[in-house]
């Protein structure tokens, strides 16, 4: 229903009433030299009201007396707009970051969209222990990325996987740990989607392979619904120790570990002597060489776009 004081045709610029120029300056009431202030039409009072509550609405806010900031918020809001990526049925409005994170742990988020964009990956495998001959490198962690629908004001929980432990013990002779899992769950619920952790390397001293770590099987693929458009990727293998006789001189050298999708090539980091930590998020740590325990895996990190 259109108001009353709705114009028929747009206006930029509201006059005092009465006036004949239609750029008109208002005038402010002086007592003391018996002017009369300008009377001010109701359009130019309802007007910007309607226009600042139409920018308001257009950024998905709702309107309230209590915050006085919300004009600048819906600006900031529309202003990161600027593109839009259609995903299936449904779109997403892209250039805001609802949330971020590299650092293993738990973290609530809260989402003011319906549809959200979620990139992430898990925590790369622990290199394997020398344990006096050569562990292997941890595996890479899988990736995902991809849209889901979610319930505006429903909190959730984010997990960030914490890389593979080191493979440890005596003369640094364990296998590495396994990667953490990262995910995006409904707080009480069901998990939306899933990457899971890369694998850790075996450790060096075993005669029946040669005294090297064995690089761990990947954990596959956790499958995921992607309603929306999305996809899945298995982190990178690992590499087995090195451990060989060069005359008089043995050589030991511990498996490099494998990269995370997206941070890395499509092959494992080059052996090299000693121990590296994992590369980038999800990277898998390498195996030790000799005594040396192997070196811990890269955590995962998750974003969310929306």
């Amino acid at each position: 229903m259109r108001s009353r004081f709705a114009p028929e045709i747009p206006v930029l610029y509201v006059p005092p009433s009465f006036s004949t120029d239609p750029n008109a300056s208002y005038a402010g009431k002086n007592v003391a030299a018996g002017k009369q202030g300008s009377k001010v039409p109701p359009g130019a009072l309802e007007y910007p009201q309607r226009e600042i509550m139409a920018v308001i609405a257009a950024a998905n806010l709702a309107g309230t007396n209590t915050d006085l900031t919300q004009l600048l918020q819906a600006i900031n809001i529309l202003a990161a707009a600027k593109t839009t990526t259609a995903l299936g049925t449904k779109t997403i409005v892209g250039g805001r970051v609802l949330f971020a994170q590299a650092v293993a742990g738990t973290y609530t988020f809260t989402p003011d969209v319906p549809l959200i964009y979620v990139r992430a990956v898990a925590g790369g495998g622990g290199g394997g222990g020398g344990n006096g001959y050569a562990g292997a490198g941890g595996l890479g962690a899988n990736y995902f990325e991809g849209a889901f629908d979610v319930v505006v004001g429903q909190p959730y929980t984010i997990v960030v996987g914490a890389g593979g432990i080191a493979g440890g013990g005596s003369g640094g002779g364990a296998p590495g740990g396994n990667g953490g899992a990262t995910y995006l769950a409904r707080q009480g619920g069901a998990t939306l989607a899933l990457a899971l952790g890369g694998t850790g390397g075996g450790s060096g001293g075993n005669a029946a392979t040669g005294y090297v770590g064995v690089a761990g099987a990947s954990p596959g693929k956790t499958g995921i619904v992607f309603p929306h458009g999305g996809f899945e990727l298995l982190g990178f293998g690992a590499q087995n120790g090195v451990y060989y006789a060069a005359g008089a001189t043995n050589i030991a050298q511990g498996g490099m570990g494998g990269g995370a999708p997206m941070f890395a090539s499509a092959t494992p980091f080059p052996v090299q002597t000693g121990q590296f930590g994992g590369t980038g998020c999800g990277g898998g740590g390498s195996g030790g060489a000799g005594s040396a325990l192997g070196a811990a895996g890269a955590p995962g990190f998750l974003t969310i776009m929306g």
